[in-house]
């Protein structure tokens, strides 16, 4: 006899087999389960990774600008960016300028010189030995007139030299046009040499006539008049003196803003170097402002290069915001404000002047 199912109460619930039980899940929340954790994935990949840290900064080293101490022209110029220069190290020569002007300074002084020559006057007696005396400091001021004047057309013809030298590299100008402005140049260089030469010896033999101490000279009026002479002549000789340019310190030519041959004014940059250390982290703070270290707070440095965490301490904070610098900022249609701090890291650290870092507090 066949036993019958007890049948189940009219309220019980249908049953509802595990298989169907575990569809229903994997339909309804496995999917948001999975959309939960990527986006935890993500979110931790964005803040370590991609996202740009709250603080942002770059690595500062010392720059220097080499600027021209007078008018003149470059000569000489044989540093390159990237090429590095020690202490004291020649950079180039300044040539000076303004060749029609001093020209005419010292054709003024040297007639000036001729009209105290000729209030001398005949002499006879002790006055002879004095006349002597200041007629040769005279000549030996004349000679340095004349050796002033050769060196200013030797500085003319050596610009055009230089030029002349770019055209017949391009085969823009003949071979007997260049050899005579080389042959120009070589005179006008000779000149200087025998005037030199004769101002040296005129100084010699001034020198062996120097006046005893407490001898009797000239009229005060004219020995002042022969002083004030001699000290326009020294400045007008130390305006035609090439300067000599040296670096003060050791880095690297960032960047020539002056080649060979180019005028140059007083004041004007001809050279930026760049130390090789690094020597603090700068870094803006952008707004809205929600944390801001003290000094003396230990932070750390992320470098993006790298990916290598460094320890840094905070030295100073800024009292105000100020424009980002160009190297860190997000746009370049609007100026971004942000407020400065500095950081101070291991002389050590591997870094790279320019580098820009991410700082975390």
């Amino acid at each position: 006899m066949n036993q019958k199912h007890n049948p189940l109460p009219p309220d019980a619930p249908v049953p509802v087999p595990p298989a169907r039980r575990w569809q229903e899940f994997r339909i309804r929340y496995v999917p948001v389960l999975v959309f939960l954790a990527v986006a935890a994935i993500v979110a931790v990949l964005w803040q370590d990774h991609v996202a740009p840290a709250h603080i942002s900064g770059f690595a500062v080293a010392a720059q220097h600008e080499i600027r021209s101490p007078q008018d003149g022209y470059v000569s000489g110029m044989q540093k390159w960016p990237l090429d590095v220069v020690a202490v004291g190290e020649h950079l180039l020569t300044l040539q000076p300028a303004n060749a029609a002007h001093l020209q005419a300074e010292l054709t003024i002084i040297e007639a000036e010189i001729e009209a105290l020559r000729a209030g001398l006057g005949p002499a006879i007696g002790p006055q002879r030995n004095l006349i002597n005396y200041e007629e040769l400091r005279l000549t030996w001021m004349q000679a340095r007139i004349r050796l002033a004047e050769d060196r200013l057309t030797l500085a003319r013809e050596q610009r055009e030299f230089d030029r002349q030298t770019e055209l017949f590299d391009q085969a823009l100008i003949s071979v007997s046009e260049y050899d005579a402005t080389g042959t120009r140049r070589d005179i006008a260089a000779m000149r200087v040499d025998e005037q030199g030469a004769l101002v040296e010896s005129l100084e010699q033999r001034l020198q062996s006539l120097m006046l005893p101490d407490g001898m009797e000279t000239l009229s005060d009026s004219l020995t002042a008049a022969v002083q004030v002479k001699e000290r326009e002549l020294e400045a007008i000789e130390k305006r035609l003196a090439p300067v000599a340019i040296h670096s003060t310190v050791a880095g690297r030519i960032a960047q020539v803003y002056a080649e060979d041959g180019a005028y140059v004014r007083q004041g004007e940059s001809l050279l930026r170097l760049h130390e090789p250390e690094v020597r603090y982290i700068l870094g803006y703070i952008r707004e809205p402002l929600r944390a801001i270290p003290e000094p003396g707070t230990e932070v750390g440095v992320l470098t993006i290069n790298r990916r290598e965490l460094v320890s840094g301490v905070v030295t100073q904070v800024g009292n105000q915001l100020e424009p980002i610098h160009e190297i860190l900022r997000l746009t370049t249609t609007a100026t971004e404000f942000g407020l400065p701090i500095r950081i101070q890291i291991p002389p050590d650290t591997p870094l790279w002047p320019g580098e820009r870092v991410q700082i975390r507090l």
